[in-house]
């Protein structure tokens, strides 16, 4: 439990982290917005002259000068330039302000926790090992044989600078991938609830091959030659039908699909009709009807555990 719950707030850390790199971003658009608006009238303006000289077939030079002059169109390329980058500015460019943040708990967190993962996570456990030795040693300069294979490229180009790795830059990306990991379960705990290993939840297949009611197939090449068996038989009564011109509630032409609009089923005054009867239901928990159910029904009593076949008592609980 502890250990999910540091998993947790390492994971509201980061989106915090990411949510205030936006706003940074935000900001700095919006400090901008003057200048951007001027930049665009001006740049309209030597365009509306240029395409009028074009038109009439006047000297190119002489609409600059009627525009306000080279120079002023160089400067007015080199500032739209200049916005062009700020607009397109990644939250990214921001995260390093956070760096101080992580350093409070990450080296602790990654010596307590034994992270595990598949073959697809291989480069990233090797790199949170790297930052364990970095930690232990107390290092702060980061060498050039650090491991970026889990970084991916935008990442990779804030983390290389000049030809070499920044210590911030890496250490964030690492943390924000681990993040990521544990999220789609390419990395996991051994002592978790949330964060285990994918394949524990699943029911052994010597529970499955002894359970009769778990419908699963035991042999993959089986289940799908009958699912291709399934699919082809009706494909061709779709074919059929659509060649008889009754297939319902459509038609198949030059290959594509044409879906009938539905028609209303009720009548306008029906909403009015389910409001009234909304509002004539008694104020009651869904819970304290689901137990009222289950006391007069005992539908619960055939709830087993699949692994042991024993009843799951749901509803003593």
């Amino acid at each position: 439990m502890l250990a999910d719950v540091a998993v947790e707030t390492h994971d509201r850390v980061v989106g915090k982290l990411y949510r205030t790199c936006e706003r940074k971003r935000d900001d700095l658009l919006q400090a901008e917005r003057a200048s951007i608006g001027d930049t665009l009238k001006m740049l309209c303006r030597f365009g509306e002259v240029l395409i009028t000289a074009h038109k009439v077939q006047d000297e190119l030079g002489m609409a600059i000068a009627e525009g306000g002059g080279w120079e002023l169109l160089r400067q007015t390329v080199a500032q739209a330039a200049a916005l062009t980058g700020k607009v397109s500015a990644d939250p990214l460019e921001f995260v390093t302000d956070g760096y101080a943040r992580f350093r409070r708990y990450a080296p602790r967190f990654l010596e307590v926790l034994a992270f595990r993962g598949g073959r697809g996570a291989d480069s990233l456990l090797e790199a949170l090992e790297f930052l364990r030795r970095l930690n232990r040693r107390g290092h702060r300069t980061l060498p050039v044989n650090a491991p970026l294979d889990f970084a991916r490229a935008r990442w990779r180009k804030r983390i290389l600078k000049d030809g070499k790795p920044d210590r911030l830059a890496w250490e964030i990306g690492l943390l924000f991938e681990l993040r990521n990991a544990l999220r789609s379960g390419d990395i996991w705990l051994a002592d978790s609830r949330r964060y285990r290993e994918i394949s524990t939840a699943l029911v052994p297949i010597e529970t499955v091959s002894e359970t009769a009611r778990l419908a699963v197939p035991l042999e993959a090449d089986d289940w799908l030659r009958h699912r291709s068996h399934i699919l082809k038989r009706g494909m061709a009564q779709i074919s059929c039908a659509n060649e008889a011109g009754v297939l319902a509630g459509g038609a198949v032409a030059d290959g594509k699909l044409q879906i009938d609009r539905l028609e209303r089923a009720a009548p306008e005054e029906a909403a009015a009709l389910v409001l009234k009867l909304y509002e004539s239901m008694p104020s009651v928990r869904i819970t304290d009807i689901l137990i009222e159910v289950d006391e007069k029904l005992r539908f619960t009593d055939a709830f087993t555990d699949l692994r042991t076949g024993i009843a799951a008592a749901i509803g003593s609980a």
